[in-house]
């Protein structure tokens, strides 16, 4: 879980800094069809590892 959580932190550095991890502060998130398709294919990953399964 502490491996999709870090990804998630840098992925969206807004949703970092509204739950107070200022270390993505200076980024902004990317909306480009490139990092949505990006961001699809880390998800279905994630959705498939065992230790994130069990906190389902």
């Amino acid at each position: 879980m502490s491996e999709f959580w870090e990804w998630r932190l840098r992925d969206n550095p807004e949703f970092a800094s509204n739950v107070g991890d200022s270390r993505y502060t200076e980024l902004v998130e990317d909306y480009s069809v490139e990092a949505i398709d990006a961001r699809k294919v880390s998800v279905i990953a994630f959705s498939t590892m065992p230790s994130i399964l069990s906190c389902i």
